[in-house]
């Protein structure tokens, strides 16, 4: 299936092509960009470092990361808000007053790279616990004074508050990284790296492109708090979730010009119809009893 879509208005020459093929085991999705030759620009930057992939356990069941350009990101932002009559100025006055954080500061103080990972679900609050590292171009302590500490910390509070909406989460600022996760990870954000990081699989998931997420299945259904939920609920959350095996998205940067989206769908049945075990998977979702 390959469908070309017409071009928003302010980018005139932008072709899209969107392919989707159900293979036996997978599905699988392309989306590719072409904003012309007079529109390219770089958003890509370099492959993410072992100091900021070591954060992340390797029973974390979702992975993410990103490594963009963001003084070029943010120029070609500036275009795009222009082209549909936004006041960027304005913008960045009301984040300002709201979060304490100036937009203008972000390609200055951080590098665009980053790594995000979820472990497991809180059992009361059924909240999901994460660690994540974020690369830097200043000191990461820095970046924590300027941008949690006397920004977004300082805006949440609201004027004259002493109420800390940040108090379950831990901050650790190490050479040109920012470690931040909730407190159960506290001792991997002193440590510096994971007690056992992923592997070189998951690595390699994650270390190229513009951003990539990972989500296992086996492991997402071994740490949702199904005692929580009503046992019709968890069979049927069981029964969907048993069938499929990961997920994966990978965004990239071809050319200049040309950028391009990979979707992947893996089920456990590597000889099953993708398309027909979705369409399935949905009708008991859709109608459960």
């Amino acid at each position: 299936l390959a469908l070309f879509m017409k071009a928003p208005a302010h980018i005139k020459e932008m072709k899209a092509f969107l392919s989707l093929n159900s293979e036996p085991g997978r599905l699988v999705a392309d989306l590719n960009l072409d904003f012309g030759d007079k529109n390219g620009f770089k958003l890509g930057t370099d492959p993410l470092p072992n100091e900021i992939l070591d954060i992340l356990p390797a029973d974390s069941f979702a992975q993410a990361s990103l490594s963009v350009d963001l003084a070029s990101s943010n120029e070609k932002l500036k275009s795009v808000l222009s082209s549909l009559d936004l006041d960027l100025d304005e913008i960045r006055e009301n984040l300002s007053e709201e979060l304490g954080i100036d937009i203008g500061e972000i390609p200055e103080l951080f590098s665009g790279q980053a790594a995000f990972g979820i472990t497991e679900f809180d059992a009361e609050d059924e909240e999901p616990s994460f660690i994540a590292a974020i690369g830097t171009k200043v000191p990461a302590a820095e970046v924590y004074t300027r941008i949690i500490q006397r920004g977004l910390l300082r805006a949440l509070r609201g004027d004259g508050g002493d109420l800390n909406p940040l108090k379950n989460l831990s901050f650790t600022a190490k050479d040109q990284r920012l470690f931040i996760s909730t407190k159960n990870h506290a001792d991997i954000l002193e440590a510096g790296k994971a007690e056992k990081p992923i592997g070189k699989e998951e690595r390699d998931a994650l270390r190229d492109g513009l951003f990539n997420l990972t989500l296992d299945f086996p492991a997402l259904l071994e740490a949702l708090p199904l005692e929580n939920a009503g046992e019709e609920e968890a069979t049927i959350l069981i029964g969907i979730i048993s069938q499929l095996q990961n997920f994966r998205i990978r965004a990239s940067q071809k050319s200049p010009s040309r950028f391009g989206a990979h979707l992947e769908l893996q089920l456990m049945d590597q000889d099953a119809q993708a398309l027909r075990t979705l369409a399935h998977l949905g009708a008991d979702l859709a109608n459960p009893y």
